[in-house]
């Protein structure tokens, strides 16, 4: 169980809290009031919640774990929190001097009434005895909850645009009420964004900028449950990222917190003053959920994924605000849908395939998620039952790529619709215009290169991620069928007859080879573990990177066992070079490093800024960098070879005649659709 969370001890909602009397003075919890003779004071949110928690308690002393626990959600607050409260409380109740607040050291605070019974009773029904009742509540509530009737069938009954802007338009958010959408607009693939807000319904508005930071990506608006606040996430290069929070139209920003590692994040709101964000304790860590307590920035883990994880992320809160949805990932391409019970702390899957999941989002009765996935073999839009346990069920056809999505209380779903291709082309090793390899109507990527020109890489050409061969002179022909999830990082032997390549299918990410015909296809490891990249070592023994309870490491697979070389630290990226050094990128130094036959590391003066695009030859070693490609000979100055270009990933390869292959964007288009879902 997460301790963070405890039975049948929620949150204190003033909104729902019956009056009551203090002695003189008149508490209506649900208007923030306190009435005396001299006049009526209104209470800050969280002083009330305090109030109403001394009061439930008739006299006796409230911990301040107690008070932590129902006042701010369970969120781990400073000590100033709390006393800025409780000083706030008191002013207040000096109204009438027969009420004071007792402080009772190293325990709490109490609500004392000078010559008046400790069991207040409230306004409207002396008689009733409300704190028993109002912890029976929780109870109650959670058994109708489980035994509401099980979900209909859902179905999308219409979709229409919503944006029409040039460039991408993502992360939608649709405030509560629906009359609002939120969302990060630009100019397309790797150029920095802006919020934007735009009207809905009858008289519907043109958009306008929230933000405008020309230095900054702003992403993943979230709105606050009474629609008055958007929080959304900044990232300037080099910086992990900022929480913001305002209020539009033209509301003044406040950074709230700051992430510890990650570059960028999806929010959400927890309550009034907390957010869900997902951070890493460190770079080599898997990502968790945290809750970050608005009002002074402390992060409280939610989560706690497998050291061997990815992590989870895209976190979204239920409408009643029990239950937190979020993606965990056990390895690139291998996503499940998961759940955390804020009462219980209990976190369960809600899918169990492993197949890639983009977005998540909860139906106004906060019992169905509608998850986008690539489940069925395309990317469609699905329902699953978060209750009964029914299979999941599909809601649209992936003949569009959804991916993030947001709903409203009315049944309406705002989503990203992508349109996305990329082809590889070659750009020649003296300059000059880039020369296309493929021309399909998928994703081309992950090119590489054998010694007699033969190209393999991966393509969606015929749905899924699967594994091509190019030979000189000869048209692309598939060598894989795998049908799974993902598959990536494709190497040649060193004869040119195999290839060694990390797929993910049913659940499980492992090394397998394949010969360039699509011939005795091998699955090499059975750990199922994430994993980084491959390479092939001498006399064809294979090395590959991949995730352990330490980190990163690099193994050799040797027969059916897998031996780590531990002189190679965390490495995370993999190359074999053409007298067949092994090269590693670290997760934790941009430098390079040269693994001798000796089994020793030498660490070189060359870095590779992005720990995937490096590429090691004969002359010396090429790396992205930026919006070039530069090499850096064995010898004298790093030079640039060519522009990047706007690449789809950071991925290239180096042609036998010097060229540098790698995929560029043809089509790079995201609107944002509305879909009317209805029940059958």
């Amino acid at each position: 169980m997460n301790e963070t969370f405890a039975p049948f001890r929620r949150r204190i909602d003033p909104s729902v809290e019956p009056p009551f009397r203090l002695g003189a003075l008149r508490v209506s919890p649900a208007t923030l009031e306190v009435a005396s003779d001299a006049g009526v004071e209104t209470l800050e949110p969280r002083v009330m919640q305090v109030l109403v928690a001394l009061w439930r308690n008739q006299g006796e002393a409230v911990t301040r774990d107690d008070l932590s626990q129902l006042c701010w959600g369970g969120l781990i607050v400073g000590d100033d929190a709390l006393n800025r409260a409780i000083s706030r409380l008191r002013k207040v109740l000096a109204a009438d001097p027969a009420v004071e607040v007792d402080t009772i050291p190293k325990i709490g605070y109490r609500l004392r009434l000078e010559g008046v019974a400790p069991a207040p009773a409230p306004v409207a029904a002396p008689r009733r005895r409300w704190p028993l009742l109002l912890l029976a509540i929780p109870a109650l509530l959670a058994l109708a909850f489980w035994l509401r009737p099980a979900a209909d069938s859902w179905s999308a009954a219409s979709m229409r645009p919503l944006t029409r802007e040039a460039g991408t338009e993502s992360y939608p958010a649709l405030s509560p009420n629906g009359e609002w959408l939120a969302y990060a607009g630009g100019g397309g693939f790797g150029r920095n964004r802006d919020i934007r807000l735009q009207g809905l319904g009858v008289g519907e508005s043109a958009p306008i900028s929230l933000t405008a930071t020309p230095d900054a990506d702003e992403l993943a608006p979230a709105w606050s449950p009474d629609g008055r606040r958007l929080a959304f996430v900044r990232h300037i290069d080099g910086q992990p990222c900022s929480v913001v929070v305002m209020s539009p139209p033209r509301g003044a920003e406040r950074v709230v917190g700051r992430c510890r590692t990650d570059a960028s994040a999806m929010v959400d709101w927890l309550g009034d003053d907390a957010l869900v964000i997902s951070d890493r304790v460190s770079a080599d860590a898997p990502r968790r959920l945290f809750a970050l307590d608005l009002t002074g920035g402390a992060l409280t883990p939610l989560t706690d994924p497998p050291a061997r994880a990815t992590g989870d992320a895209g976190a979204t809160v239920s409408p009643d605000g029990r239950r937190i949805a979020f993606r965990r990932t056990a390895a690139l391409g291998a996503d499940d849908a998961y759940v955390l019970d804020r009462d219980s702390g209990e976190v369960r899957p809600l899918t169990n395939d492993g197949f890639k999941a983009s977005g998540l989002t909860w139906s106004a009765d906060s019992r169905t998620l509608f998850i986008s996935t690539n489940r069925g073999g395309d990317f469609g839009l699905w329902a699953l039952d978060t209750i009964g346990g029914r299979p999941p069920q599909r809601v649209s056809l992936g003949l569009t790529a959804f991916s993030q999505m947001s709903a409203d209380r009315h049944g309406r779903l705002a989503v990203q619709l992508s349109r996305v291709r990329a082809n590889l082309v070659a750009v020649p090793a003296g300059g000059g215009a880039a020369v296309p390899i493929t021309q399909g109507t998928g994703i081309d990527w992950d090119p590489t290169y054998a010694a007699d020109g033969s190209l393999a890489f991966v393509s969606e050409l015929s749905g899924p991620a699967e594994l091509w061969v190019q030979r000189p002179g000869a048209a692309p022909a598939r060598v894989t069928n795998l049908r799974g999830s993902y598959l990536y990082a494709p190497r040649w032997s060193p004869d040119g007859r195999r290839l060694a390549f990390i797929a993910v299918a049913q659940q499980k990410s492992d090394i397998y080879t394949v010969d360039a015909d699509g011939s005795r296809l091998r699955r090499v490891t059975e750990d199922g573990v994430a994993k980084g990249s491959v390479a092939w070592g001498e006399d064809d023994t294979l090395y590959y990177t991949t995730r352990t309870d330490a980190g990163w490491r690099l193994m050799r697979q040797a027969g059916s066992a897998a031996i780590v070389v531990p002189a190679a630290g965390d490495a995370v990226v993999l190359r074999r070079g053409p007298d067949g050094t092994l090269y590693v990128r670290r997760t934790s130094d941009a430098r390079l490093s040269a693994l001798g036959r000796d089994g020793r590391v030498r660490p070189l003066a060359i870095t590779a800024p992005d720990r995937e695009a490096w590429e090691v030859t004969s002359a010396g070693i090429y790396a992205a960098d930026g919006t070039n490609i530069r090499l850096t000979p064995w010898s004298g100055p790093a030079r640039t070879v060519t522009a990047a270009g706007t690449a789809s990933r950071p991925n290239f390869a180096l042609r036998p005649d010097g060229a540098v292959v790698q995929p560029r964007l043809t089509l790079d288009e995201a609107d944002l659709m509305l879909i009317e879902l209805k029940q059958d």
